[in-house]
């Protein structure tokens, strides 16, 4: 089933937020919904506004819509609903899905230059098989096998564009899947020990741990349920990992910074400020601090991981070019050396 686009869910947020906080009643809110927005859009908010006519909660009306709505808004609606705060955890939500299209925007920013030297790659090596396999053709020499497979020129040309074409419908295909969870936790526990990439993804999660850990609380979430959203939020295995130890440890009566020290993974400052913030009792207010921080932090990471990035396809790109021109040296010129030394001895 598909899910609601982050850019179409900050808005239906900001503008449930607006509504809520105006005193506008929540029915006529979201009967505004179906007559905006794409097809589909309509489509599931007329679901959601019959299921509230009859009489159910938002909560449970958007649940029926299966995996439309992310877990973490669900989540939150239903805080929202229970403390009577719904239009603040909209505001809240807003916020953060807006914090995540700048940080997608700011990616996409990050990898256009690998993207564009890997597209100039592909083109500097198809040129430079064409270029060869014609010299080859008007000197009317063997032509120069850059794979080594006995094909002419044009076989290679096609099987390069052939296997560009593999190799990019299958990162495209992961990354689908990994966005999916097609192959379950594997794929992102096996990243977390890349380095660079590692630390990315490490940031990002204390990010988001951060974010939705303090809007619980905000909203009157008790403390096991906010712990338990604030990692499953992070979608990341290796905190995800340690909710029972830190439930445990919290109905216990145990305070925050310490059952989060005790998991282990957990960087010093994040449980200083968690410490101080639960003895100044401004809990909330440095959680949300802490997000921000931690996002930045994570968008720098991204920079420097695509600047790793390019200067890998850098070094593709020379190595490919390097390779090329070998061959067409050796091909034309030290190749004609040797068989003319072969003939006089």
């Amino acid at each position: 089933m598909a899910r609601i686009k982050t850019k179409i869910l900050e808005r239906f947020c900001y503008r449930m937020a607006t509504g809520l906080n105006a005193g506008v009643d929540i029915l006529t809110l979201l009967q505004r919904e179906t007559e905006s927005g794409t097809p589909q859009n309509r489509r599931w908010m007329q679901e959601v506004v019959q299921r509230v006519r009859q009489g159910e909660s938002l909560t449970d009306a958007l649940s029926e819509q299966g995996n439309y709505f992310p877990s973490l808004m669900l989540e939150m609606v239903h805080v929202g609903e229970q403390s009577g705060r719904l239009g603040d955890v909209f505001q809240h939500l807003a916020d953060h899905y807006a914090s995540l299209q700048k940080l997608y925007r700011g990616f996409l920013a990050m990898i256009w230059w690998p993207a564009f030297e890997f597209v100039g790659a592909i083109f500097i090596i198809s040129l430079l098989i064409t270029v060869l396999g014609v010299i080859a053709e008007s000197t009317q020499t063997e032509p120069i096998d850059i794979f080594g497979l006995g094909l002419p020129w044009q076989g290679n040309l096609t099987l390069f564009l052939g296997g560009v074409f593999v190799m990019v419908g299958s990162v495209f295909l992961l990354l689908c899947g990994l966005l999916r969870g097609w192959f379950g936790s594997a794929p992102l526990a096996f990243a977390m020990r890349i380095p660079v990439l590692g630390s990315s993804l490490r940031l990002l999660s204390l990010s988001r741990f951060a974010w939705s850990f303090g809007m619980a609380i905000d909203a009157g979430m008790d403390a096991l349920k906010s712990a338990q959203l604030g990692l499953s939020s992070t979608q990341n295995p290796m905190f995800m990992s340690y909710e029972g130890q830190i439930l445990d440890g919290l109905e216990r009566g145990r305070q925050f910074h310490e059952v989060l020290g005790a998991a282990g993974v957990f960087p010093d400052d994040f449980l200083d400020v968690i410490e101080t913030a639960e003895i100044s009792g401004t809990l909330t207010e440095s959680l949300n601090r802490l997000s921000e921080d931690y996002q930045e932090r994570a968008a720098t990471a991204f920079r420097a991981l695509s600047v790793v990035g390019g200067i890998a396809v850098m070094l593709m790109v020379g190595g490919m070019v390097i390779v090329c021109a070998i061959s067409l040296i050796m091909k034309l010129y030290i190749g004609p050396i040797y068989d003319a030394l072969d003939g006089n001895f």
